[in-house]
C-alpha cells in the first residue's frame, strides 16, 4: 500500500548534506514505480542543481524538490499538506499545472489540505471542511457554491426574521429597511418565493468558497467576535 501513496507534508525533512541525486537514489529504493525519466524533466524545467545541498534550497526551492519526488513515484494517491506555501505567484501556477496534469494523466487521486480556499477554488473537484476531527460538508466545488446564496432584501414595512419562515436561512443580519441573509435551496424557487412578497430592494448575489466556510463555521458556533473598543479617559 505504501507504494502506492506519496506524501508532502507541511514540514519536510530531508536528511543532511543530501542533494537531490541522494535523494532520488532513495526514492528509487522504496518505490519500484519511481519514474527517473519523469524526475530528470520536472528538475530540468525548475532548474534545480542535482549537487547543491538541499539546506541550501529556500523554502520554495525545497517544496519544489519534494514535489518532483513524490510526482515521480507515480502514485496512485498524492496528499499534499499547505502545498503552496513559499512558492511565488508564477511559481503556484506552475505547480498547479503539474500536479493536474498528473493526476489526468494516470487517472490518480490528490488530496489536499489549505487553508487558503481561493487556491483550491479552481484546482479541485470536490471539497470538504475540518471541524473537531469531522467533516462538516462535502461536496463538489461547484455544488457547495451554488447550495448557498447571499440576498439582500428590503420592504417599506418593518420586519424581521420571522418573515421568512419556511426559508433555510443560516444568517441573517438587518440594517435599517435592508437585510442580508444567507440561504440555502433551491435558487430559483426561493427567489420566486421572495419576489412574491413583493419586496421594494431583491439582490440575490454568488459566494466565495471563503463566504461559505466562515457562515458554515460560523453556524457551528466557530466565530470570533472582536472586542468592543475600550475608551480611554
Amino acid at each position: 500500500m505504501k507504494h502506492r501513496i506519496a506524501y508532502i507534508p507541511d514540514e519536510f525533512y530531508f536528511p543532511g548534506g543530501a542533494d537531490l541525486r541522494r535523494m532520488e537514489s532513495m526514492y528509487r529504493a522504496f518505490y519500484p514505480s519511481f519514474d527517473a525519466d519523469h524526475f530528470h524533466q520536472f528538475r530540468e524545467k525548475l532548474d534545480l542543481p542535482p549537487k547543491k545541498s538541499l539546506g541550501q534550497f529556500s523554502k520554495g526551492m525545497r517544496r519544489q524538490a519534494a514535489m518532483i519526488l513524490a510526482l515521480a513515484c507515480r502514485p496512485d494517491y498524492l496528499f499534499l499538506d499547505e502545498t503552496f506555501d513559499g512558492l511565488d505567484p508564477v511559481m503556484r501556477n506552475y505547480v498547479k499545472r503539474l500536479i493536474c496534469d498528473d493526476m489526468l494523466e494516470r487517472d490518480a487521486t490528490a488530496v489536499i489540505t489549505s487553508h487558503s480556499l481561493r487556491e483550491l477554488e479552481d484546482l479541485c473537484d470536490q471539497l470538504a471542511l475540518l471541524h473537531k476531527g469531522g467533516l462538516v460538508p462535502q461536496s463538489d466545488i461547484e455544488g457547495l457554491k451554488t447550495g448557498q446564496f447571499k440576498v439582500q432584501i428590503a420592504f417599506s414595512e418593518a420586519y424581521d426574521a420571522s418573515k421568512f419562515e419556511g426559508i433555510s436561512i443560516s444568517h441573517f443580519e438587518k440594517s435599517g429597511s435592508v437585510a442580508n441573509m444567507i440561504i440555502s435551496g433551491d435558487r430559483e424557487e426561493i427567489i420566486a418565493k421572495l419576489t412574491a412578497m413583493q419586496p421594494i430592494l431583491l439582490d440575490v448575489l454568488p459566494l466565495t468558497l471563503e463566504k461559505v466556510f466562515s457562515y458554515e463555521m460560523e453556524a457551528l458556533g466557530y466565530a470570533f467576535q472582536m472586542p468592543e473598543a475600550i475608551s480611554k479617559e
